[in-house]
């Protein structure tokens, strides 16, 4: 329920434009805290890293442009990628890996400068590794489904 109801703020705030900068920015700052403190880990990661479309395309009352900071873009995904790095499930980890490598794919396609290949290529060779730790079965196969269907988008 808690992450239900983050998804509902962040889309939301990424929606509407009454906000002033001044009050735009600790309210998606304050969103990102507060996901950053969710109950189960794979909500952090999912709440962390929809906060990083909060900081590329929010908007604000005083202008018609999209808010643009890759800086905090960044810090949202790496964030995400280190509580998917303290959970023990390796089904688990290989999926949120594999969710984060699609929003850093995204980022990168909408130019955000701070989101390089490196980034890229380091979020594959990490899921190749959780990927290995995964048992074969129905899990694993939508897994790998999910993942060579992100990596068909690169």
């Amino acid at each position: 329920a808690q992450i239900s109801a983050i998804t509902l703020i962040i889309a939301t705030l990424e929606n509407i434009a009454c906000f002033s900068e001044e009050n735009y920015t600790p309210l998606i700052t304050k969103c990102a805290l507060v996901s950053s403190k969710l109950m189960k880990k794979p909500d952090q990661c999912r709440g962390v890293a929809l906060c990083a479309h909060l900081f590329w395309s929010g908007k604000v009352a005083e202008s018609s442009d999209e808010k643009r900071d890759s800086k905090q873009v960044l810090q949202c995904l790496q964030r995400a990628v280190r509580v998917v790095a303290a959970l023990m499930e390796p089904p688990v980890q290989a999926q949120l890996y594999t969710e984060l490598l699609s929003r850093f794919v995204l980022f990168y396609g909408k130019g955000v400068d701070t989101i390089t290949p490196a980034h890229v290529s380091k979020m594959i060779s990490v899921i190749e590794e959780s990927l290995a730790k995964v048992d074969s079965g129905e899990e694993a196969d939508q897994i790998r489904g999910h993942y060579n269907a992100v990596l068909a988008l690169i």
